[in-house]
């Protein structure tokens, strides 16, 4: 984590110019997040509120062409898709298995459990974690 920097410090570069498009997803991506934390019992740092409303603000004021839009992967909404689809990474599936990450990672590069890469990591389906848990369990 980086340390707090004083308010009278001025960055070396105070804008970064991003599509509109983006930065709509941007917005709705930490509209997610603000969700997620709180669903859970948390909130968000006040400097992530802070950076939510200026780009608000920006955007307010931005008129676009539909048209040019970028895509930029939804990598939390993705997350939360297969999360709520029944599907694990590997550190849930080895808490489940009782062995590493690793050792997870290993089963699926081995096709011993059936597994979707996505984003760098494994992702396992709760029914395919279970067969193979009740197939280990049985020997």
């Amino acid at each position: 984590m980086m340390p707090a920097r004083p308010e009278s410090v001025q960055p070396l570069i105070a804008t970064i110019a991003v599509p509109a498009p983006v930065a709509r997803e941007l917005l709705d991506a930490l509209a997610r997040l603000e969700q997620l934390a709180h669903d859970r019992g948390f909130t968000l740092a006040p400097h992530i509120h802070r950076i939510r409303a200026d780009l608000a603000a920006a955007l307010a004021v931005v008129t676009t062409d539909d048209r040019a839009s970028t895509s930029v992967p939804d990598l939390l909404g993705d997350l939360l898709f297969r999360h709520d689809a029944g599907l694990v990474d590997t550190a849930t599936a080895a808490q489940r298995l009782g062995i590493t990450p690793g050792g997870v990672r290993d089963l699926c590069r081995r096709g011993r459990l059936p597994a979707v890469r996505r984003h760098g990591r494994y992702w396992i389906t709760t029914d395919d974690l279970d067969a193979l848990a009740a197939a280990r369990a049985s020997n």
